[in-house]
């Protein structure tokens, strides 16, 4: 049985599963895990659904460079591939595991097990990091984070994107302060702005994190999305 894996219309992996007795499900869970928590978990379907529109704010560039930190199950990968369609693109996780992934989902993108802190990074057009945790705190106390953070910027030539974790936080300790978008607004872009003089362009966020775009010299004013609706599942295509 050959089941393919389709979240709004991202085809994220080919399952080869010959257990006639096992369901759709069951064959994903088990061959591909790192495409199954996509399928059960909204939060995660609507994060996809943030860095689709991000893709397609970016638009086709068929000349650029992708450098990606946190690749995690390819996702992402999928989604920048798809929409962007760059000429080079490579991808860094320090799990094995999610390189394999990353491979079996995108076999053009090069796929590398390597640690953010200890990732080398490399000039490009646009670097993309989907952190599993990052806050302003972090950037602050955490000086080889830092580091790492800024080299992005110094190797990036058009375009920064990275999930911020600060909203499940903001939204459980600054309950008074006003609304995170209010703090973006007022603290982190111009914190970024300062630290790194590149232009916060916009942000998408999606209840416990955010996704910022920052650019070199943007003129475009600041734009703030809140996106609701998950990405949608289309198929889950079985044939034997």
């Amino acid at each position: 049985m050959r089941t393919t894996i389709s979240l709004g219309g991202i085809v994220n992996a080919v399952v080869v599963d010959n257990r006639a007795d096992r369901s759709v499900r069951a064959r994903i869970r088990d061959n591909a895990p790192h495409s199954h928590y996509a399928l059960e978990r909204d939060d995660i379907a609507i994060e996809l659904e943030a860095f689709r529109q991000v893709c397609l704010r970016v638009g086709r560039h068929r000349s650029w460079t992708v450098w990606e930190s946190f690749g995690g199950s390819g996702w992402h990968t999928a989604l920048i591939q798809k929409f962007v369609e760059p000429m080079r693109h490579a991808a860094c996780d320090i799990s094995s595991d999610c390189c394999s992934s990353i491979c079996a989902t995108c076999p053009s993108v090069r796929a590398m097990q390597i640690d953010f802190n200890d990732d080398p990074g490399s000039p490009c057009d646009w670097h993309h990091a989907d952190f599993n945790l990052w806050t302003m705190q972090r950037l602050h106390d955490d000086q080889n984070f830092r580091a790492s953070f800024a080299r992005m910027f110094a190797l990036a030539k058009e375009l920064v994107t990275f999930t911020d974790t600060t909203p499940y936080e903001f939204q459980k300790h600054n309950a008074g302060v006003g609304p995170y978008s209010y703090w973006v607004e007022k603290v982190l872009k111009p914190s970024l702005g300062a630290f790194f003089g590149w232009d916060l362009a916009a942000t998408y966020c999606w209840g416990p994190a955010a996704m910022h775009v920052l650019s070199r010299g943007t003129s475009a004013p600041y734009s703030f999305t809140e996106v609701k609706e998950p990405m949608r599942l289309e198929t889950i295509d079985t044939t034997s």
